[in-house]
């Protein structure tokens, strides 16, 4: 009876370990194959989706290899409108630097704005010279040449 109760706890460590073994294992291969995970999972999805319409045209006569063609023609022609009407609203590289271009213009406009802004609250906050404008600040006296 001592035999047998050692051996179920061994046998029940040894599952644990492989248990956690493999799924060690499992995330190390699920990480390194990341990349192939969501184009074997959308495959999947396509597969499961277009079997039923693959299934009606065989039973309308139609052979296998025609109807998986017919099914891939479909998908194409809705991938090109797809394409087609994005591109139609991405504006283009010409019209993105002119998008560019308009928002750096109205970016600089502001800037000079506000910078004249301060520069006028500085003038007008500053003491006002008592001398009439026409006359000069005094220029520093000549020094004689030493030739």
């Amino acid at each position: 009876m001592i035999h047998s109760d050692t051996s179920s706890r061994a046998g029940t460590v040894f599952k644990s370990l492989a248990a956690a073994a493999g799924m060690v294992l499992g995330a190390y291969l699920v990480w390194r194959l990341r990349s192939l995970i969501v184009p074997v999972a959308v495959g999947g999805l396509l597969a499961y989706i277009c079997r039923p319409v693959v299934a009606r045209l065989e039973r309308a006569r139609v052979p296998r290899g025609v109807a998986i063609a017919l099914l891939l023609l479909v998908f194409a022609v809705a991938a090109l409108v797809a394409v087609n009407r994005i591109r139609a609203v991405m504006p283009g590289d010409t019209e993105a630097l002119e998008l560019r271009i308009r928002a750096l213009y109205m970016l600089n406009q502001r800037q000079a704005a506000q910078s004249l802004r301060a520069d006028l609250k500085t003038m007008l906050a500053a003491p006002q010279d008592p001398r009439p404008p026409d006359r000069l600040p005094d220029a520093p006296a000549a020094r004689p040449s030493s030739r």
